[in-house]
């Protein structure tokens, strides 16, 4: 699979019962001497994994958090490539995704969809996704202040 800046992706964790990380990738780069690839990454951070002082209850199950905390990491740590949407994106994905399972037809449009579509290439998400692999962010978590913004 490839994987490209701005990319976001699942990165393992400690240990195999612990949720993956997600992080978007802002640059990628060859080590000259080792020949080896690394990531610079922007992470995403999941309500439980915050600080603030916050109802869990008024997130969602598939919420992330955005963030400024910026990391290398090696490519090799890459688990596989997900996806972060806004809610609204978010929202016409999983209407599409029970279309589908109903076998309910896609609506029509008023207007007619642009070719090759407006969403950039990042954020498409393929007809084929896994749905557990698909996320949304509507808030970003300031790691020095502890603070859902």
């Amino acid at each position: 699979e490839v994987v490209r800046v701005r990319d976001t992706v699942l990165l393992r964790s400690g240990s195999r019962e612990c949720l993956p990380y997600v992080a978007k990738i802002s640059a990628i780069w060859e080590k000259p001497c080792t020949g080896k690839l690394f990531m610079s990454l922007f992470w995403y951070y999941r309500p439980e994994n915050t600080q603030a002082s916050h109802d869990s209850s008024s997130f969602g199950e598939r919420e992330l958090f955005a963030s400024r905390h910026q990391d290398v990491n090696s490519v090799a740590c890459i688990e596989e490539k997900c996806f972060v949407l806004t809610f609204a994106e978010y929202c016409r994905f999983h209407a599409m995704v029970k279309r589908r399972e109903e076998g309910t037809p896609d609506p029509a449009t008023i207007v007619p969809r642009m070719q090759g579509g407006r969403v950039p290439l990042y954020r498409r998400v393929p007809d084929s996704a896994d749905p557990s692999l698909i996320f949304y962010c509507r808030y970003f978590y300031n790691l020095q202040q502890q603070q859902i913004v």
